[in-house]
């Protein structure tokens, strides 16, 4: 139908009152995917209230969160463990702390903006299980892995992510980058001659763009240009350079 009115201007022209107003209502119509859905799944997601997603061809990233079956192999685990045990290793011999960053992905920090044919019954306790156990795993082998997804998920929706990117702004960057620092901070890591948990909050603001049809997921996903994607910009910006004393 789209194609349709697309090919025939002239024909519509010429027996179609109102025409610029009927193409325009037909286009957003069939671009809106809460009427049709036409999307690859292995390229991405149109979510709800215009969040969008990569799809299953990224690493199974559906997979991952949301199949009750998907697991890590036995080997993948192994080999995971033993090459972090051994950069450990090298690492205390330098004297320096060694510890693994998971960042949490939007499919896990927005898990009930996914399509709702996809959430279901409880599929936001799903998202985060595979790196949850991995992360028990390298505790029981002495290796530290932070994984700051209750303090990203506790975040304003707006601060964390553009609905039309793949990866967090600086504000969520922001967010992981104190889960971060409170752990090493508790591992004895000094800021600037201050333990870095008191410095929050002090040098840092906030600024707001409204921003219109932003993200690399419409050109990876192929978003229609009538599928208007609304959403607020909102940036961590420093104001101090981030410094350490000691280690």
């Amino acid at each position: 139908m789209k194609e349709w009115f697309r090919n025939n201007d002239l024909w519509i022209a010429d027996r179609l009152a109102k025409k610029d107003f009927v193409v325009r209502t037909a286009n957003a119509f069939l671009a809106d995917p809460k009427y049709f859905y036409s999307m690859d799944f292995s390229r991405g997601l149109y979510g709800q209230e215009g969040f969008l997603f990569l799809g299953n061809n990224y690493a199974r990233v559906l997979d991952r969160h949301l199949s009750p079956a998907f697991s890590l192999s036995y080997e993948t685990r192994e080999r995971l463990l033993n090459q972090h045990i051994a950069l450990q290793r090298v690492a205390h011999e330098q004297k320096a702390t060694y510890v693994l960053f998971a960042a949490p992905d939007k499919h896990g920090i927005f898990c009930e903006k996914l399509p709702s044919f996809l959430t279901g019954k409880n599929a936001c306790r799903k998202t985060s299980r595979v790196t949850r156990d991995l992360q028990k795993d390298f505790e029981k082998k002495g290796v530290s892995l932070v994984y700051p997804f209750d303090e990203v998920r506790h975040e304003n929706a707006h601060t964390i992510y553009f609905k039309a990117d793949t990866h967090w702004k600086m504000t969520g960057a922001e967010v992981g980058f104190f889960a971060l620092m409170d752990h090493l901070t508790n591992r004895g890591l000094r800021f600037s001659g201050k333990t870095f948990a008191s410095t929050k909050g002090v040098n840092y603001r906030l600024e707001t763009t409204p921003l219109g049809q932003t993200g690399d997921l419409r050109t990876i996903i192929g978003v229609p240009n009538d599928y208007i994607i609304s959403d607020t910009g909102v940036r961590f910006v420093s104001t101090v350079p981030v410094r350490f004393s000691e280690l």
